[in-house]
């Protein structure tokens, strides 16, 4: 028995690992967030400029935490910060989140494996999240612990369990609204039971691991973080709230299931299970709540994005794995089974195409021949220009990152005035030249009629790289 469950462990680890690290450089999505990453970890490492605070947004109106990129910094390191070193370094964290999960299922259920140990492979959230270089998409590994350590007994695990459940909250601000639901109602009861210490010492560790976002706000008046929650709460939606509660549920549902003919049946299966539940007042339901009050309190404040609900996914995996008897047994067999079928479709698509374009392989030939052209014509006054193509950032700032690691290359910025004084511009396109000068961008108002110095095909792709000089006054 005890080989068999050797060898078993084996075949799911072996297939966990597959399905997160197979064909994962070809099938990244590599955007400029991502980019971002690379450039914090490179400045981390190479510059030394440790923070507890990471990347700010384009606008300037959101910093994020730098723990996804110390997450990520060593696999930047050992593959010397080659664009894919961070997916590699995703997709170990996404074989841990699994692991994690696994544990929290033996933890929670003994009777119950093969379905929680398939759902942990290949639902399609997890899949997703597991191979995907993005600051929430960690949240349901710092939950998972986090409700692993509330479970123990010993007083250290209850702090350790406000510690991970507040690192959710780093990977983003949003993941809030369940971790204090979670965080309340675990002090209801843990008041009622006069467990004092074991709330005490879960709330302190989530006030300790957000200190951080708090004492940035009093070092850079007026802030960003408090002051966006308050901006959060005035933009409370009360007339829409209700149908947001609707739709917020179905979407989420939808993207468990990745189909909406399976979406429906898995609807009302939840529905089933939360009745009979509730009618059998079943402990389950305190795992469930904080999935409920993300769903208000995002439906309050926030059009509906995936990963707002990311943070639902260990307390919903755990309302379902948690043990129960005769109909609600089945109820929640047939669920995993819904989730575990509508995953396969998808399967094979996400694992062999990227879902932005161009790809990472090609990203990667594109800021070789940017790095190339510049250092061998040492090129003075250069910009980047992404026109006629897929890619919906004309100014290209994956590139501009790229171009910064390992050389530092400086090229001027993407404002309109530096447009106006470049001399030499790289167009990154799809599109024909005759097609590219008619773009009606004005990045290249000033080189339309200019000499083209250079055209690079990129292999079998239909990305081609452009070399244009200012026109001719």
């Amino acid at each position: 028995m005890k080989k068999l469950l050797i060898i078993g462990f084996i075949f799911y680890l072996a297939v966990l690992i597959f399905t997160r690290f197979y064909n994962v450089e070809h099938t990244a999505r590599f955007t400029e967030d991502e980019s971002g990453f690379l450039v914090r970890t490179h400045q981390i490492y190479k510059e030394h400029k440790i923070t507890l605070v990471g990347q700010i947004n384009e606008l300037g109106t959101k910093v994020f935490s730098s723990l996804t990129i110390y997450l990520l910094l060593p696999f930047a390191v050992l593959g010397k910060f080659d664009p894919a070193s961070v997916f590699y370094g995703a997709a170990f964290w996404g074989v841990i989140t699994a692991l994690v999960m696994l544990c929290l299922s033996k933890l929670i259920n003994k009777q119950l494996f093969l379905l929680p140990a398939a759902l942990t492979i290949i639902w399609f959230p997890l899949l997703q999240t597991g191979r995907w270089v993005w600051n929430p998409n960690f949240i349901p590994l710092w939950i998972s612990l986090g409700i692993i350590c509330y479970l123990q007994k010993k007083s250290i695990f209850h702090f350790l369990a406000g510690i991970f459940l507040g690192l959710s909250v780093h990977q983003h601000y949003y993941a809030l609204f369940a971790i204090s639901s979670f965080a309340l109602i675990v002090t209801i009861e843990a008041l009622i039971k006069k467990q004092f210490k074991k709330a005490f010492l879960i709330d302190l560790g989530i006030v300790l691991i957000l200190l951080p976002f708090i004492i940035f706000d009093l070092r850079h008046p007026p802030g960003i973080f408090i002051l966006g929650v308050s901006k959060q709460a005035e933009s409370i939606q009360k007339l829409s709230i209700f149908s947001n509660l609707f739709n917020y549920t179905f979407e989420t549902l939808k993207y468990y299931t990745q189909t909406i003919i399976l979406t429906i049946p898995l609807a009302l299966a939840v529905l089933a299970l939360l009745i009979d539940d509730i009618h059998k007042k079943s402990r389950a339901l305190f795992f469930l709540l904080p999935g409920i009050f993300q769903i208000i309190f995002v439906a309050m404040v926030a059009p509906y994005a995936f990963h707002y609900f990311l943070p639902i996914i260990p307390f919903f995996f755990v309302w379902l794995i948690y043990p129960r008897k005769k109909i609600g047994r089945i109820l929640s067999s047939v669920m995993m089974l819904i989730l575990i079928v509508g995953s396969i479709f998808p399967l094979i698509p996400f694992l062999k195409t990227s879902p932005v374009q161009p790809d990472l392989t090609t990203v990667k030939k594109i800021d070789f021949v940017l790095k190339n052209q510049i250092k061998q014509r040492d090129l003075k006054n250069v910009n980047i220009a992404v026109l006629s193509s897929p890619d919906p950032t004309n100014y290209g700032r994956k590139y501009r990152d790229l171009l910064l690691i390992p050389d530092n290359i400086q090229i001027l910025s993407r404002e309109v005035y530096s447009y106006s004084i470049t001399d030499n511009l790289f167009v990154i396109s799809t599109a024909s030249e005759s097609t590219l000068r008619k773009d009606v961008a004005f990045e290249i108002d000033n080189f339309r009629s200019g000499t083209l110095r250079g055209k690079w095909q990129i292999d079998k792709t239909p990305w081609v790289v452009y070399l244009l000089t200012r026109n001719e006054k």
